[in-house]
């Protein structure tokens, strides 16, 4: 239900409601000014959270006096995967200028849409068809926090009795009273004598039905998927749950002990009655309007609205990022400013995540519990992880991943890509990484392999968009002397873990840049000092004097991507520009062991490792580098998302905002670096 015809100006006396950016953007989108206070006279609209009564609030109270007319607010019935307990937003509202859809006391245009027939004709009775197909493929509802045919699945043909959240107000508005519950069980017992009951949990918060004494043949079940219990029960009985319109969806018998929206058109056998709902309808036929017609639906990754089936295939390809998953996860070596970033990466868990500061500790509690830790990679050496690993502990190195942010890390802004090795880390060549078994499984790829074509396809927008690891603004390049070639020297920060792990004879930028200079002679040799070292965040600095003198032209704060363009070849230790040179079609040379180094694709004179036997194609060092080894989240929205939306953020100059203490603490690493202190890492 679209708010196009009511008043625009949407006034909003709750706190809570002006804190999410979320709903209040879907409110702009949907046509509605979104202003704190309460609506003063005619042509101005008073928010109502469902859940509250008529005259519920203080703007209830006034309405009448004012002559202010009120908009319902509730989340969609395709909110989000995790529920806005865990902090999720949603993805879908219900805006309703009469009353709450769950309200069964006052008439919603929900209500009067169904009774009237509002849209129903055989397109979009197909459309519901197959959309209900599609949830129940995907194990779609409300909030979808755990995944099909996961766990603690009871055999079928059982009777199903759904609870509910006790403090749930949406459900309360609805009849949803523990009354209501205790008589839904006494009947499923008394309907069904000698039947198997199975009593599914809520997804979160304690039950109606907690510590309700069981029978013999009865079970509650919790962390299962909803339509897996569906599918598998012979009779179904909610009091105000969704589930019961799913269930009605697959044609199975749904007995009611409250007033949903979509009780009393026929299809349900109720035991509470509403008059005005006098039409039939069927089960397709409700969820056709409260499903594909009422609702505002919203796209987090294009800010715009829209449609039913495209929601549906957003939170389909959210799930099995976000859905729980049983265990912890245990972090090591997070700074703070970090921690909320690499959650997001993270699908959720049954229980709640730690952040540790001690490996020690950490290795403990994940003893206890068989959690996995994940390591923050350069804060570790590695001979300490692999001591931990063969006492059987699970542990993975976390990183930046290679397309990650407009801005540095030092500067403390969150990255868009991380990568979670759960074998070693790409920079250590000691020991084989996660990236070289992705690497030497793609150089098996046929040469008409999909994963190459969207590798090549990623690659020329990576080129095209001039996107580099930090995208940082620059000025232009100098013009240089035609016919000469062009050699870039990238230097890098000399205490990185990547020089201390994956370098032997040449470890400092200025021996790097020396080794370029006696091998081109009559070249034109750039050098570009490396962002971290030229901000004085971290160690690495050549000499003014020997930089001027080893290079034709030291490229203070200039364009990586624009230097690589000028360049013939890239000389570098391990330094991400390598790849990057490699994917513009730029010879490199590598005097390090780089993940990229020792496959056939550079010239090598530092000591990759033998090991790496596989001869891939550009494209399949692309698919393992930027496809199959990072995660991504979208910078915009903070959504897990795919490379091919990162790379447009990044093009595009998406800035993640940041908290108020990462920034307070990038101000103080400020100060302290002009003092000469680099303290960060």
């Amino acid at each position: 239900m679209r708010a196009a015809d009511a008043p625009r100006t949407l006034r909003v006396a709750s706190p809570r409601l002006l804190r999410q950016r979320r709903l209040a953007r879907i409110l702009e989108l949907a046509g509605w000014q979104v202003r704190p206070g309460m609506a003063t006279g005619q042509g101005e609209t008073d928010a109502r959270w469902c859940g509250q009564g008529a005259a519920r609030g203080i703007a209830g109270l006034a309405a009448p006096l004012t002559g202010a007319g009120a908009l319902w607010i509730c989340d969609g019935f395709l909110r989000s995967i995790q529920p806005a307990a865990l902090g999720a937003d949603a993805l879908s509202l219900l805006l309703d200028p009469l009353g709450s859809p769950h309200d069964p006391t006052r008439a919603s245009a929900l209500e009067r849409m169904i009774e009237a027939g509002s849209g129903l004709d055989d397109a979009l009775r197909a459309r519901a068809r197959a959309g209900a197909a599609r949830l129940r493929e995907l194990g779609l509802s409300a909030v979808s926090p755990l995944p099909r045919r996961a766990w603690n699945l009871p055999r079928p043909g059982h009777v199903l009795v759904i609870d509910e959240a006790l403090d749930d107000p949406v459900a309360r508005a609805g009849g949803a009273t523990r009354a209501a519950f205790r008589a839904m069980l006494a009947a499923a017992r008394a309907e069904n004598p000698g039947g198997r009951i199975v009593i599914a949990a809520p997804p979160s918060g304690t039950g109606q039905l907690s510590g309700v004494a069981l029978g013999g043949d009865e079970v509650v079940v919790e962390d299962t998927n909803p339509w897996d219990l569906i599918e598998g029960a012979g009779r179904v009985y909610a009091v105000t749950a969704l589930a019961g319109l799913h269930a009605a969806l697959v044609g199975r018998e749904v007995d009611l002990f409250g007033l949903p929206f979509y009780a009393g058109w026929g299809f349900t056998r109720d035991r509470l009655g509403c008059l005005r709902r006098t039409a039939r309808r069927s089960a397709e036929e409700v969820f056709a309007i409260s499903h594909l017609l009422y609702p505002v639906h919203y796209d987090p990754f294009a800010d715009r609205l829209t449609g039913f089936e495209e929601t549906v295939e957003t939170l389909a390809a959210l799930a099995p990022r976000q859905q729980t998953r049983p265990g912890r996860e245990v972090f090591v070596g997070f700074h703070r400013w970090k921690r909320r970033g690499v959650l997001r990466f993270r699908p959720a868990h049954a229980r709640p995540p730690v952040f540790e500061a001690s490996l020690s500790r950490a290795a403990r509690l994940a003893a206890g519990e068989g959690a996995r830790i994940w390591v923050w990679a350069s804060r570790f050496e590695p001979e300490t992880l692999a001591a931990l690993r063969r006492r059987g502990t699970v542990i993975g190195c976390v990183e930046d991943g290679f397309l990650r942010s407009v801005g540095l890390g030092a500067r403390h802004i969150d990255a868009a890509s991380l990568v979670f090795d759960p074998d070693g880390i790409y920079y250590d060549p000691a020991t084989p990484s996660r990236l070289e078994a992705l690497i030497g499984e793609a150089a098996g790829f046929a040469p008409d392999d999909p994963r190459l074509a969207r590798a090549a396809r990623l690659r020329a927008a990576v080129v095209a968009s001039r996107v580099t690891k930090y995208n940082l603004a620059a000025p232009g390049l100098p013009e240089f002397e035609p016919g000469r070639r062009v050699v870039l020297v990238p230097g890098q920060v000399e205490d990185d873990a990547s020089i201390r792990r994956g370098t032997s004879e040449v470890r400092t930028n200025r021996d790097l840049l020396a080794r370029a200079r006696a091998t081109h002679p009559d070249a034109i040799v750039i050098y570009k000092p490396h962002p971290d070292i030229e901000a004085g965040l971290r160690r690495g600095r050549v000499p003014e004097d020997d930089a001027r003198r080893l290079a034709d032209h030291v490229a203070h704060r200039a364009s990586a991507d624009a230097l690589m363009g000028a360049a013939d070849e890239v000389w570098t230790m391990t330094s991400l520009m390598g790849f990057e040179a490699l994917m513009r079609g730029k010879a490199v040379t590598t005097l390090g062991a780089p993940f990229y180094a020792g496959w056939g694709l550079t010239r090598d004179l530092g000591q990759p490792p033998a090991r790496r036997q596989a001869r891939p194609s550009l494209d399949a060092l692309a698919w393992a580098a930027l496809i199959a080894y990072p995660s991504y989240v979208d910078p915009r929205s903070g959504l897990p998302c795919e490379p091919e939306l990162v790379i447009e953020r990044l093009a595009g100059g998406t800035v993640p905002p940041l908290t108020p203490g990462a920034w307070l603490s990038a101000r103080a690493q400020d100060a302290m670096a002009a003092l000469g202190l680099v303290w960060w890492r």
